[in-house]
């Protein structure tokens, strides 16, 4: 709920405790999985990522559905250290790459990444992203049987 405070975005917050013990611990497979940075004994950031598969570009994707680190942790090391770590799993589970979204607002993210040679590719292929929600699928399939 924190990350969803600080991107002004409490509103989308729709998991619950109790879904991401069920996708994230009592699944074969796990649906994703998670890293948790701490200090002092204290939980101050987390990664979530899971895999794909592209054929097109031959080979396994991590992931990265989120980084988050706490505001007075931020600028200290931590974010990198964590960013490092989920590196460092991808080339272990022989990922062809790694991708993830940014929300445009988010620019100090987004510095963050292309520090580590990170690239835009929606400035570089054009790429955009799309959803489709539950209920579009459902009125879709509904409508056009």
């Amino acid at each position: 709920m924190e990350q969803a405070t600080a991107e002004n975005t409490p509103e989308q917050v729709q998991s619950s405790v109790e879904t991401l013990v069920s996708d994230g611990f009592d699944s074969t497979p796990p649906f994703f999985h998670a890293l948790v940075a701490t200090k002092d004994n204290k939980t101050i950031g987390y990664a979530f990522y899971y895999f794909l598969y592209s054929t097109l570009e031959g080979g396994k994707k991590m992931y990265l559905g989120e980084l988050y680190i706490m505001s007075d942790y931020r600028c200290s090391g931590y974010g990198g250290r964590l960013f490092e770590v989920l590196m460092n799993v991808a080339k272990a589970e022989g990922c062809i790459c790694m991708q993830w979204h940014v929300h445009q607002s988010n620019t100090g993210a987004m510095r963050f990444y292309q520090r580590y040679g990170a690239i835009d590719l929606t400035e570089k292929d054009g790429i955009h992203n799309f959803r489709m929600e539950k209920s579009a699928m459902i009125n879709w399939l509904q409508n056009h049987k």
